[in-house]
């Protein structure tokens, strides 16, 4: 029987701390927010996922969990942001 992952770590709250900048994010981007301010949160947003494989290796705390929740987050944020930007722009 293997042991269970504690999901419950500082390198997943930074993941989930991407996720809620990435809606904050798109937020922003919908009810027209300076551009600055859009940019602001998103790169915090992309410190956060550098800052959280840092610290997975660093408290060695990787799980096979924060591995896909990571990539979700990244997936997310860019192609949510990125859509967004689209359709507000108009073009399509």
């Amino acid at each position: 029987m293997s042991e269970k992952e504690n999901i419950w770590n500082i390198p997943n709250l930074l993941t989930f701390i991407r996720l809620l900048l990435t809606f904050l994010a798109i937020y922003f981007i919908i009810a027209g927010f300076h551009i600055i301010l859009i940019i602001s949160v998103f790169i915090l947003g992309m410190f956060t996922d550098l800052f959280d494989g840092m610290a997975a290796r660093k408290l060695n705390q990787a799980t096979e969990f924060g591995r896909q929740f990571d990539m979700v987050a990244d997936r997310i944020m860019i192609m949510g942001v990125g859509i967004i930007f689209i359709i507000k722009s108009g073009i399509v």
